[in-house]
Order: C-alpha cells, then structure tokens, then sequence
C-alpha cells in the first residue's frame, strides 16, 4: 500500500521503499484494519550517500546517491566539497594535487519539484598518493615494502591492519576477519599476525592509513603459504 498527496512525500506502508514494503492480503469478506499513515513534506535520505573510490591524486571518485523517501521524478544534483568549500559539480571527481591533505565528501541535493532535501556523505581519508604494496608473508608474519610515488621512502609512513577475506555480505561487501597490525616507517614494516595462517590460498586486506601525503585505502593481496 503506498499513500499519496499533492505536495507531500508518497510512503509506502510502515515508511519504507517499494523494494522493501510489506505485503499486505485482504481476503474476501474480512475487513484489514490498521494500514494508515502520517505523510511528510520532507525529502529526506533513508540510506545515506556514498563515496565511491580512493581519495588518491589522479582517481576519479563517483558519489551514490543512496536511497530517499521519495525519488520518482526527483532531479539530484551533486556538489563536492573539501573541508566545507564547493570544489567541483557533478557524478565524480577527478582528483588533483590541489587537494593534498584535505577529505572530500558529496553533497546531494533531491529536487522533488514542491520542495528539496539534502544529505552528504561521510568524508574520505585525507587526500594522498597512491600507495602500492610489496609482501613477503609466512605463517605468523609479513614483511612489508610500501612505495608511494612520487614520494621518498624516508617520507613514507603509515599504520596497517590486516585482514582476511573469509566470504561476501548479502549487499556483496567483503566479510573480513582481523588478522594483525603493523607500521610502516621509511617505505618498511612488518605486520605481527595473532594466529598463524593455514597452508593454502588466502586473500588478504591491508587497510593503509598513510601519514602526511601517504594515501589511505584498502589494498587486496593474494597469498599462498606453503608448509
């Protein structure tokens, strides 16, 4: 059951989306009470907009606009914001160096024609160069050589989590069990596992949180421990 009114956000029945509205069956000679509702004239997001990417000078980022409580004939458009100043427009961003350690976010505007709402995302990581990684792992212990370009080793420095892909979530994001940390310090560390892996393939996470002009972001590496 969906309501409706002119100038008021349509709801579908217990304030959800289409996808997701309950069936409700009404049977010959029998009467189906309570399915009612209070409609707004707020546009509001019900899941909230997403940052798609890595804030890396040189990549692209792509907002999701996420989902709204009303979004059929709705007009979004997107600004992008660095700190709190509107740095660009539209879908994506293109990364430059002129946003070397600030964090980017979106701001999505829903233009239903009565009225608008907005929301923006969360903010990425501080902006940084990519960072591409080199391991040697054993059962208990990862030896790492992080390169940044066009960085120096000596100023490449950052934290690391590791983490191992043990299957997908329902929305497809990767299921991830902790494994260990480490540090990186002039382009070099080692990461400590808690438990030893097991002979075999393993795909593994380093969640990279780069200081200064290091960039942060999840690196995926498969392995293979040989016993």
């Amino acid at each position: 059951v969906q309501f409706g009114a002119s100038y008021h956000v349509a709801e579908w029945w217990k304030d959800t989306t289409a996808d997701k509205a309950t069936t409700i069956t009404v049977r010959p000679g029998q009467m189906t009470t309570g399915i009612s509702a209070v409609l707004t004239k707020a546009v509001t997001a019900v899941e909230r907009p997403e940052v798609d990417g890595d804030a890396w000078v040189g990549k692209t980022l792509r907002v999701d606009k996420g989902r709204w409580n009303t979004e059929a004939g709705s007009k979004f458009t997107y600004e992008w914001l660095a700190g709190s100043t509107v740095v660009a427009t539209g879908e994506t961003l293109k990364v430059t160096k002129s946003m070397l350690g600030k964090k980017l976010s979106a701001r999505v505007t829903n233009d239903a024609g009565f009225t608008q709402g907005q929301a923006v995302t969360a903010s990425t990581p501080k902006v940084g160069y990519q960072p591409k990684l080199k391991t040697k792992v054993t059962a208990k212990r990862i030896a790492m050589t992080l390169k940044v370009k066009p960085l120096k080793a000596k100023k490449v420095k950052a934290s690391v989590v590791v983490y191992e892909v043990t299957g997908k979530k329902a929305d497809g994001e990767l299921k991830l069990k902790k494994l260990g940390k480490g540090v990186i310090t002039k382009g070099t560390g080692v990461a400590t596992l808690k438990k030893a892996l097991g002979k075999g393939k393993h795909k593994l996470v380093f969640r990279i949180k780069g200081k200064g002009k290091v960039g942060s972001g999840d690196l995926l590496q498969k392995v293979k421990i040989k016993r």
